[in-house]
């Protein structure tokens, strides 16, 4: 079993740029529409240039400059941890997003 596990994890460090890549994607499109719907609530009952302004900060500090470092966090995390734990928290995060997602497409 620890061949195993150790073959898998070294096939998961040869990917690592992929991976976490593929989670801030996935991280993104979970949170884009909860962002979206609560920053519409919060600039709702204000002047329609405050609510531009507040559009451009959201699209270029939230949707560029925040998956920046959590792609480069989350490589860096990786790249840190045993074989058994990498494999682990891999296989975790991912379950974890896949029931994100289901529970969101149900709501």
């Amino acid at each position: 079993m620890n061949h195993f596990i150790s073959s898998f994890a070294s096939f998961l460090h040869g990917h690592l740029q992929e991976i976490s890549f593929g989670m801030t994607a996935v991280v993104l499109t979970i949170a884009g529409p909860v962002i979206n719907s609560g920053i519409s609530k919060l600039s709702k009952n204000l002047h329609w240039f405050i609510t531009y302004l507040i559009f451009i900060l959201v699209c270029t500090v939230g949707y560029a400059l925040a998956p920046h470092y959590l792609y480069q966090f989350l490589r860096s995390w990786f790249h840190g941890l045993s074989s058994l734990i990498l494999v682990l928290w891999i296989v975790g995060i991912y379950l974890f997003l896949a029931w994100l997602a289901r529970r969101q497409s149900n709501s």
